[in-house]
């Protein structure tokens, strides 16, 4: 894939070796990939903030850019056994995007919520 692009958005800190594996094994899948990183700060664990933040940033990239989003103890060796093999397969992006929307629908329905108690109140 040439001139691919991948960002990376995870709750991996930058302390330790977390963030430079995942690029490792990408760039030995791909090296004329390009990496960005959206952030490595995701509130730990909080599939939420990992939507928000990919959320806020994807629609300024290009089109095809790959997004990977690792926020959930649970996903991490699923992720990256499937980058290893350099496959992800289509069940895996569905399930795990699932997640994140199901996680978003839920953000926006309690703020909904919130801003019709605030007009109601208003009222």
């Amino acid at each position: 894939m040439a001139n691919a692009i991948i960002t990376l958005t995870t709750d991996y800190g930058t302390n330790d070796h977390l963030v430079g594996t995942l690029k490792g094994v990408i760039l030995k899948i791909n090296p004329d990939v390009t990496i960005v990183d959206i952030t490595h700060d995701v509130t730990p664990f909080d599939l939420l903030d990992g939507a928000l933040a990919i959320g806020s940033a994807y629609s300024y990239f290009p089109a095809k850019t790959v997004h990977v989003v690792v926020v959930d103890p649970g996903d991490y060796a699923r992720v990256l056994d499937s980058l290893n093999v350099d496959r992800v397969t289509p069940a895996l992006r569905q399930e795990l995007a699932a997640k994140v929307f199901q996680h978003t629908a839920r953000y926006d329905s309690l703020i909904a919520g919130y801003l019709e108690k605030q007009v109601q109140g208003n009222e």
